[in-house]
């Protein structure tokens, strides 16, 4: 499992299994990895097809999950007990809302919610004040 923290080492191990093959004839990079012996190139399916083995990675341990709740319960009883407790999430407006969307960066990626980041810059004030809306909607009922 440590050489997997290394990124060559990772590669070294992981790239005979996926069959990468990058052609550099073009101008721009294509990607081919073959999967249940079809070939994709399309980057949409490629992101979905990472997407997909990322997401269902577990974990080997065979510690049951109440060890686990126990663990984290008694780490967390012997440190700063303030920090906890003392947490709440806070009401947003859409001046702050404005001013997050403002610090992305255009190359950053759509996330969880699938709107281009673009989108989001681009957007009315008035659809910045709805998400604030709906931030401190799910908010208050946590």
């Amino acid at each position: 499992m440590n050489d997997f923290k290394n990124a060559k080492k990772f590669w070294k191990f992981y790239s005979p299994l996926v069959k990468i093959k990058s052609d550099k004839s073009s101008n721009g990079t294509t990607i081919n990895i073959k999967v249940n012996e079809k070939i994709v190139d399309e980057k949409e399916e490629l992101c979905d097809i990472f997407n997909n083995f990322f997401t269902t990675i577990k974990s080997s341990s065979n510690v049951p999950i109440e060890n686990s709740i126990a663990f984290i319960n008694d780490n967390f009883a012997n440190s700063n007990s303030n920090f906890l407790p003392d947490f709440k999430f806070s009401f947003n407006n859409s001046n702050e809302i404005n001013d997050s969307i403002s610090d992305l960066n255009y190359s950053s990626g759509a996330g969880v919610c699938g709107i281009p980041t673009m989108c989001l810059k681009n957007s009315s004030f008035k659809f910045k004040s709805i998400i604030a809306y709906l931030l401190n909607f799910k908010t208050r009922s946590q």
